[in-house]
């Protein structure tokens, strides 16, 4: 099970607790409906932690359900469960990866930044692997969204050759990342009379092209 299915799983557990928590309602002595206090108790801190461990504090989603779900009434519960749904149907339709795919997209930005800065000095070699590096791991990351199982450890030649496998690309980017991945190799072991700095000028506008397609 991955870490969709996982998180979907945990909120639809959530959401089935609460209704579950719904169902002891009762009557006050002023006619508003409560429920067990003790049962609601334990759905609001599972539901706490699971908001918060998935989308941090500063979420809506969190802070609308520790604000709003606080004292055991069913319309707390109500409101609570509006938001456990609310938060699994984001997680369903993948939108939670895209967030983070969208953050994971500006590291690498400022990564490729510093390789930049570093080309402007003529510091073409530590370029080149730090750009390699960048390539390695966004190709894993490209592997993972498209639930492609990896050995740890997975090097640029093995990624490359199953994303190509799994038709993530063709044949042609398969032949260029490959170029890529001798060229950071030959960087990082010392084989600096394979490449030049406008080959690795061209390897970072190469990759980073590469990945804002395929990130």
């Amino acid at each position: 099970m991955n870490t969709k299915d996982q998180l979907s799983k945990r909120f639809n557990d959530l959401v089935s607790i609460g209704i579950s928590v719904s169902q002891t309602q009762r009557s006050s002595s002023d006619g508003a409906a409560y429920v067990d206090t003790q049962l609601f108790q334990h759905w609001r801190t599972a539901s706490l932690s699971a908001i918060l461990q998935t989308f941090t504090d500063q979420h809506p989603y969190y802070q609308t359900f520790n604000f709003e779900v606080t004292r055991g009434y069913l319309r707390e519960v109500d409101a609570g469960l509006g938001v456990l749904n609310a938060a699994k149907a984001e997680i369903d339709g993948g939108w939670l990866a895209k967030i983070t795919t969208l953050i994971e997209a500006d590291i690498f930005t400022d990564f490729l930044d510093m390789s930049d800065h570093l080309l402007n000095n003529h510091y073409f070699i530590p370029a080149a692997s730090l750009i390699g590096a960048v390539l390695e791991d966004g190709l894993r990351r490209i592997a993972s969204e498209h639930s492609i199982l990896l050995d740890p450890n997975e090097s640029i030649s093995k990624l490359n050759d199953k994303l190509r496998k799994a038709n993530i690309y063709n044949q042609m980017i398969w032949r260029q990342v490959s170029v890529w991945g001798d060229l950071r190799n030959y960087a990082d072991h010392g084989h600096f009379n394979q490449f030049q700095e406008s080959d690795v000028i061209e390897l970072l506008r190469e990759v980073r092209a590469f990945l804002s397609q395929y990130l």
